[in-house]
C-alpha cells in the first residue's frame, strides 16, 4: 500500500513539473532598431553606422529590413526556434512582401543564424546563407572578431540584393504584374498633380490677397464655373470667390499693418499651418513573416 502511494505521489509531482515546465525558454525583447547589441560586442560608432545604412535600405519602396541581433544565450533553445521567434514577434521585412532577413548571433552559445522571409528566400537561400556564414562570418568570429564578422556578413547578405537586378522582394521578376507599375505611375501622377495645383491655389490665393478689390476672386469663380460648363457652379464658385478674395484681402492688410512678411505663403495665413514636423526615433518593421528558410552555424 504505501510503495503504491509512494508511487502514485512520484506520477503526480513528475507530471506537475511537466505541466509548469516553460514551453519557450527563450524571451523576445521589444527591438530598438535594425541593429539590437543585446550581448553588447558592438561598438557605438559601428552600431550607429549599421543602423544608419539599414534604415536607408529598408526606407526604400521595395527595400530589405535586415536585423541585426545579438544576445548572450539561447536559453536552452535552439538557434533555429529563436530566430523564428525574432521574426514572428517583430515581423521584420514590409508586409505582403516579407523581404526581411535576421542575422542572430549568440554569443556564449557559439552559434548563428540567417533566417530569410518568405519573399527574401530567392535571393538569401540556404545555400548562399550558409556560404555567409561559413566563408564571411565565422573565420572573423572564430579570431573572437564580432564586429569584422557581423559587418561583412551585413555587406554580404546586402550584396546579394544588389547582384539581383530587377527584384522586388515577393514578387517573380520574370512574372511580375504590370499593374503595379501602372498602380504606382497613377499614384505618382496624383502626387506631382496636388503638388502643382497646390502651388498654383497658393499664388492665386497670394494674387488675390494683393488685389484692393473683392471681384476678382468673383471672376475667377465664375470662369471656373463656365469650365465646368454648369451655371449653377459658375454662380457657387463666383460666390466662393467673392468670399475666399474678401477673407484674403483682410490677411494681407492686417500683415502688412503689423509690419509682418506678406510673403507668398504667409499671405494665406491660417489657411497654412507654416510649419512641419517629423517624428524621430527608433525603427521599425513593417509586417513581415518567415517560414524559416536560411542557415545556422556555429564557431
Amino acid at each position: 500500500m504505501i510503495k503504491k502511494l509512494a508511487l502514485g505521489f512520484l506520477l503526480l509531482l513528475v507530471g506537475s513539473l511537466i505541466l509548469v515546465s516553460p514551453v519557450k525558454a527563450f524571451s523576445i525583447p521589444n527591438y530598438e532598431g535594425f541593429v539590437n547589441d543585446y550581448a553588447d560586442v558592438l561598438s557605438v560608432e559601428l552600431e550607429e553606422q549599421l543602423e544608419t545604412e539599414l534604415q536607408t535600405t529598408a526606407e526604400a519602396s521595395d527595400g530589405a529590413e535586415i536585423a541585426v541581433v545579438t544576445i548572450n544565450s539561447l536559453d536552452g533553445d535552439t538557434v533555429e526556434n529563436v530566430a523564428q521567434e525574432f521574426f514572428d514577434t517583430w515581423k521584420i521585412g514590409k508586409k505582403h512582401l516579407d523581404n526581411g532577413v535576421l542575422l542572430l548571433v549568440s554569443v556564449e552559445d557559439r552559434k548563428l543564424r540567417i533566417h530569410a522571409g518568405y519573399g527574401a528566400e530567392s535571393v538569401i537561400t540556404d545555400a548562399e546563407a550558409g556560404r555567409i556564414i561559413r566563408n564571411v562570418i565565422t573565420p572573423e568570429f572564430k579570431k573572437n572578431d564580432y564586429e569584422s564578422g557581423i559587418r561583412q556578413g551585413v555587406a554580404a547578405i546586402e550584396q546579394q540584393f544588389i547582384d539581383s537586378p530587377g527584384f522586388a522582394p515577393g514578387i517573380n521578376p520574370i512574372n511580375k504584374d504590370s499593374s503595379l507599375l501602372d498602380s504606382f505611375t497613377e499614384a505618382l501622377s496624383g502626387v506631382i498633380a496636388a503638388v502643382m495645383g497646390m502651388s498654383v491655389i497658393t499664388y492665386i490665393g497670394a494674387w488675390l490677397g494683393r488685389s484692393k478689390a473683392w471681384w476678382p476672386g468673383g471672376l475667377l469663380g465664375v470662369g471656373l464655373g463656365i469650365l465646368i460648363g454648369n451655371v449653377p457652379a459658375g454662380v457657387f464658385f463666383g460666390i466662393f470667390g467673392l468670399i475666399l478674395d474678401f477673407i484674403l484681402s483682410a490677411n494681407y492688410k492686417s500683415l502688412k499693418k503689423a509690419k509682418k512678411s506678406t510673403g507668398w505663403k504667409n499671405t494665406w495665413g491660417g489657411f497654412s499651418t507654416g510649419s512641419s514636423s517629423r517624428s524621430s526615433g527608433g525603427s521599425s518593421f513593417g509586417g513581415g513573416s518567415s517560414g524559416g528558410g536560411g542557415s545556422s552555424g556555429s564557431w
